[in-house]
């Protein structure tokens, strides 16, 4: 695995979750709707129960997805920071940290730090030449 994938890990999982987040949300809004429904109709329709039910077994499933991958994301972001903690240039750690540890964009860190764009990819490129990746996990 390179430097870069290795430190990337965080960004796509933290997508990951954010997604999953967004699942929950939707299904519990729909959960919610089915709940509301059922409660103002004066008969109720064999099965119709059954769907909240899945839902709400759907929502459970989800959570414990959600949990497991935030747990995963402190390990990953421990990696990761002790892999940038490794670099010994402070502009190194410092453009690194906010790449992978903050997922900031490219345009926000050449603003933050100052630098043409071009420059902080060039300065990126360097950075990752000197990640050494942890073996253990040291900082969480």
């Amino acid at each position: 695995m390179t430097a870069k994938e290795f430190l990337s890990r965080g960004i796509l999982l933290d997508k990951r979750i954010n997604t999953k987040w967004e699942q929950i949300q939707c299904l519990r809004d729909l959960q919610a709707n089915i709940s509301a429904t059922l409660s103002h109709t004066n008969f109720r329709k064999s099965g119709r129960n059954d769907r909240v039910g899945d839902i709400t077994a759907r929502v459970l499933d989800l959570i414990d997805e959600y949990e497991a991958e935030v747990t995963e994301l402190l390990i990953v972001k421990g990696e990761i920071r002790c892999a940038i903690a490794g670099v010994e240039r402070e502009e190194y750690k410092y453009l690194l940290s906010l790449r992978y540890e903050s997922y900031m964009a490219w345009e926000k860190i050449a603003c933050e730090m100052g630098y043409a764009y071009q420059h902080v990819h060039r300065l990126h490129n360097e950075a990752l030449k000197h990640v050494i990746v942890c073996d253990t996990l040291d900082m969480i």
